[in-house]
């Protein structure tokens, strides 16, 4: 079968998000595989079940490179509330 041009190759992609687990915990990214995934690792999974994981509290979202700093540029930018003028 292959890369045959009577069975082309299907190709699926699935958005996924990078989390710290906090406890060993069995999960499936497919929902036909089971995988455990243990406490101290990192792993790269399907968002639903990030999303799974960090409702549970057994894992927390690894934020991307540059995150936070984005973030804190943005923050700079704000400017300054006006003085307030009223008389006591």
């Amino acid at each position: 079968m292959g890369n045959h041009p009577a069975f082309p190759m299907k190709v699926i992609t699935m958005e996924t998000k990078k989390v710290l687990m906090l406890r060993n915990k069995l999960g499936s990214p497919d929902g036909v595989k089971v995988n455990h995934y243990d406490a101290g690792q990192v792993y790269d999974v399907p968002v639903a079940l990030a999303d799974s994981f960090i409702t549970d509290r057994v894992a927390e979202l690894v934020e991307p490179e540059g995150e936070k700093a984005l973030e804190v540029a943005e923050n700079k930018a704000v400017s300054k509330a006006p003085k307030n003028k009223a008389v006591a």
